[in-house]
């Protein structure tokens, strides 16, 4: 049974628009207003808007077997990419263009093919919850889908959401697995659908936030200031924060808002920037939050370890590991803060 386009539909999270085009179904996390928007000095920006980062498929089933075919093309700097499926909460197999190469810890580096790609999921026997993680790093068009032709397909995917905005280490980058990324871990745990429109090499977006498709989010994660840190002086950073913070305060009364601090970065004392320490961005994002009752300040600076071998690149984003490292610490401090 090849799924419809309207069943695809009805089991899609995180995507603002879905449209069946001639070679199949593709999805879309930015809306077209959104996709017009500029930041100076960001490589491939319009690349990266057409990245699938964020968008799962929530359903139950009892067809034992799965099967996927997808074209993927260019939606970020890496070509790796994995579509994660998990049963019953559990990953239990991928469809990847990286794991037959050694060692895949070096994927980033590696010259991973894009382009079509098909896999038969085992499932199982019986009554079973699915969910696919689509990747992070490339657009994705959906030729077929199917289960077994006599097996039932029911929506099933959290009730409530959250909104991500944010930059590279928000984005996924550059994680093997989609699902090992922090934000589809924290997810899991929180039980919630995500929309991420976080865009590596962006800085604090207040017009990305402003431009948001309608929504009602129970939560917003704000995950902005290393690249900030990287290029800007501290009066424009606290000027755009302090817009991003105001629209959504008035965009989203009643969600609960995340805002984190960036992670340690191998370079924050080797090179001086016009802002000063990467302390700078914690110390204004703090004043500036004290200003809305519902948004909760996290720490960065130590979610992951300061240790090169956590990082897949030169100590700037975190790898697999990292990010087990980031929502490990993490968690905690979000589960106290959580008011439901």
């Amino acid at each position: 049974m090849q799924l419809t386009y309207e069943q695809i539909k009805s089991i899609t999270t995180g995507a603002v628009c879905i449209e069946q085009e001639e070679n199949g179904i593709r999805f879309y996390r930015f809306n077209r207003e959104q996709q017009t928007l500029y930041q100076p000095r960001i490589r491939l920006l319009e690349e990266k808007m057409l990245s699938t980062a964020g968008i799962q498929m929530f359903f139950k089933t009892d067809s034992s077997t799965l099967y996927l075919r997808t074209t993927v093309t260019k939606g970020s700097g890496s070509d790796h990419f994995s579509f994660d499926l998990f049963v019953n909460g559990k990953h239990v197999d991928s469809l990847d263009n990286f794991s037959h190469l050694e060692p895949c810890e070096k994927i980033i580096h590696a010259p991973c093919e894009l382009g079509t790609y098909e896999k038969t999921f085992a499932l199982g026997d019986g009554v079973k919850d699915i969910c696919i993680y689509f990747p992070w790093s490339v657009a994705t068009t959906v030729e077929n889908i199917s289960l077994e032709n006599d097996a039932f397909l029911t929506p099933n995917a959290p009730a409530k959401k959250m909104l991500v905005y944010g930059d590279s280490v928000t984005h996924g980058n550059v994680v093997r697995y989609s699902c090992n990324h922090y934000i589809p871990r924290l997810a899991r745990a929180m039980n919630v659908q995500v929309r991420n429109k976080a865009i590596a090499g962006t800085t604090t977006f207040p017009q990305m936030a402003e431009l948001e498709s309608p929504y009602e989010p129970d939560y917003v994660w704000v995950a902005y200031g290393s690249n900030d840190w990287d290029r800007h002086e501290e009066a424009f950073f606290v000027e755009n924060y302090s817009n991003m913070m105001q629209i959504i305060a008035n965009k989203y009364p009643h969600a609960q808002v995340f805002a984190v601090s960036p992670i340690w970065r191998a370079d924050q004392d080797t090179k001086a920037r016009r802002m000063g320490p990467l302390a700078t961005i914690e110390k204004n994002i703090l004043e500036i939050a004290a200003d809305y009752p519902n948004v909760t300040v996290i720490s960065g600076i130590d979610l992951v370890p300061h240790d090169f071998q956590y990082f897949a690149d030169a100590g700037l984003h975190p790898n697999d590991e990292g990010n087990g490292f980031y929502f490990q610490n993490i968690w905690p401090k979000v589960t106290a803060a959580l008011k439901d």
